[in-house]
């Protein structure tokens, strides 16, 4: 990170969002607290461009052609642009955008890992960050060799999902789908939002959440996740830290660097687990209790034995149902919750290694670096400062 003098010249940039999404206006705002730039943020709040603004640089989203008035300022104001959305134009020098399809097969993966055999995807439209999602969640539920059902609600809509007529024929169809759909179904939407709606659905239609439909959303939104009729799984799409790459791509520009790619992914945080897909839909109940043995237990030091003690079955046929079921050996599943945990630790806390490693259950710090090393391909370290760049870089190695 560069430094700056008293008195030295303070970049004057523009976060154009339109409207105030947090975790963005946070990751900007601490990339431009080290760079010690000179930011407006006014638009997030009011929705009004400013008139007079001139200065050297620009954050916006923009993700669809019709959005005229950002797409109007960014082209007259004749300076650098990162945008956070999709859209692109010979005035965008830079998109940060969100690796959809690995979010969508976070999503299939977390479900793929509780059992389910039957998988549902909610839409209301098919722009590119939903197309993607859906294209890496059906890939990963239809590699595993299980059923994916494509619940597409846009050639539906007649008008706007704002006018409050057609909001209740999508839940009265969305929930007549849903009953038509063989349980126990595990369901994605396109953002948590979506997600909602399908909680909702399901509540018109007595069906069970999550014993007869779990559901997961995106982006991880704390009023949409926490605050709605249900605690609600989500994908964490890590929107702080695309905003602080965004204003650290925008500062590389400004300063003549080598240029960057015309595109960014950011990588999804995790899969944070709430009540819309706390289960095991696994009939098989022997596999079930393993299951279950191993979430709960994961941070102690068991063994396989206790796992195999747990099930009520023997060694050989818990390893041949549980493979044939879930998809993976048991110890990768024990490995699997561990790394996560892990993982939640060091993209969330500033805690050392050992500390992580002890919460996580492998004991030694030692331990848990060479199962980063062989599992994910990288070192703890390398991992934390991936996923937080608005964070210190101090060493956890020791």
């Amino acid at each position: 990170m560069k430094t700056y003098s008293k008195g030295h010249f303070r970049r004057n940039i523009l976060l154009a969002l339109g409207w105030n999404t947090i975790e963005f206006n946070q990751g900007v705002a601490e990339y431009a607290q080290k760079a010690n730039w000179i930011l407006n943020d006014m638009m997030c709040h009011n929705g009004r461009i400013p008139p007079h603004w001139n200065g050297n640089g620009i954050v916006t989203h923009i993700n669809e052609s019709d959005e005229k008035a950002l797409i109007s300022l960014i082209r007259r104001a004749r300076v650098p642009v990162v945008n956070l959305g999709h859209y692109t134009s010979s005035a965008i020098d830079c998109r940060v955008i969100p690796n959809n399809a690995m979010i969508g097969a976070s999503a299939a993966h977390h479900l793929l890992g509780r059992g389910f055999e039957h998988f549902g995807f909610f839409h209301v439209n098919s722009r590119p960050v939903v197309v993607e999602r859906m294209g890496g969640f059906s890939k990963s539920v239809l590699a595993a060799k299980k059923q994916f059902f494509d619940l597409n609600y846009e050639s539906k809509i007649p008008a706007s999902l704002q006018n409050e007529i057609q909001y209740a024929r999508m839940l009265r169809w969305l929930s007549s789908q849903l009953r038509k759909l063989p349980k126990p179904v595990g369901v994605m939407a396109q953002y948590d939002a979506e997600a909602n709606d399908v909680v909702r659905a399901c509540l018109m239609s007595n069906l069970r959440i999550p014993e007869d439909v779990a559901v997961i959303g995106v982006d991880n939104d704390p009023v949409y996740s926490t605050l709605g009729l249900m605690p609600l799984t989500s994908v964490d799409s890590n929107r702080r830290l695309a905003g602080y790459r965004a204003a650290e791509t925008l500062d590389q520009i400004l300063d003549g660097e080598r240029w960057p790619e015309k595109t960014i992914r950011i990588n999804p945080g995790g899969v944070v687990v709430r009540a819309s897909t706390d289960l095991v839909a696994v009939e098989d109940i022997h596999i079930s209790k393993a299951l279950r043995f191993i979430w709960k237990r994961f941070k102690d030091e068991i063994t396989l034995e206790d796992i195999i003690k747990a099930s009520g079955i023997s060694r050989r046929a818990l390893y041949r149902r549980f493979e044939k079921i879930v998809g993976h050996p048991i110890n990768k599943e024990l490995m699997n919750r561990r790394l996560e945990h892990a993982k939640e630790l060091l993209r969330g806390t500033e805690k050392k290694l050992q500390f992580i490693a002890d919460e996580s259950g492998f004991g030694h710090a030692q331990r848990l670096s060479k199962a980063f090393k062989h599992f994910c391909g990288t070192t703890p370290l390398s991992y934390r400062r991936e996923h937080q760049h608005s964070k210190p870089e101090k060493s956890i190695e020791t």
